[in-house]
């Protein structure tokens, strides 16, 4: 049987077995460990559409809406910027428990929710309240990572850098150190 998208889970507890503590903890284990499995795998075709349901994102959601809501900042999103979300996606530790096959349904839910009414500030908080704090720091630099993806940088993409940090909360040190680290990776000649 399923409902809402879960298949049924095993009962908590089964009365041919005695009560225990330690029966109720370890079908507390399983129940919550299946819930999790099915909630990782589902929660996309879970939740639909994205513009209309108020939740937290993922870790990963949130960091892959920064990187999109760069690179469309200028209304265009280039080869070379859709290359390097790829890229940052597959090999960033931070994406490891990450499906790949989902990628492209985040990035549509990311443009569904920036065409919403006040959609970019709503997606900028979204964002903010979705990370903790220690990976602030992580999405900024993956948005500095995007714009700087095509060799160069639009003021629509300072703009929208500057409106995420403003949202993160980040100090001028760790902004300035971010950025200079971008700028000796994608330095030519």
């Amino acid at each position: 049987m399923t409902v809402l998208g879960f298949s049924a889970l095993p009962p908590l507890y089964e009365e041919k077995r005695p009560l225990t503590f330690a029966v109720i903890q370890r079908r507390q284990m399983i129940w919550q460990s299946e819930k999790l499995k099915q909630t990782k795998g589902q929660s996309f075709s879970l939740w639909g559409d994205m513009g209309t349901i108020d939740r937290l994102l993922s870790v990963e959601e949130a960091l892959i809406h920064v990187m999109v809501m760069v690179s469309a900042a200028d209304s265009a999103m280039s080869d070379a910027e859709l290359r390097q979300l790829g890229d940052i996606v597959g090999i960033l530790p931070v994406f490891k428990d990450f499906d790949n096959n989902y990628l492209i349904r985040v990035t549509q839910q990311c443009a569904e929710r920036l065409s919403g009414e006040n959609g970019m500030n709503a997606t900028l908080a979204l964002v903010a309240e979705s990370l903790p704090t220690k990976l602030h720091d992580t999405a900024y630099a993956l948005g500095v990572e995007i714009a700087a993806a095509d060799l160069r940088v639009s003021p629509e993409e300072v703009r929208m850098l500057q409106l995420l940090r403003d949202h993160l909360k980040l100090d001028k040190l760790t902004i300035a150190a971010i950025e200079r680290g971008a700028q000796a990776r994608f330095r030519t000649q």
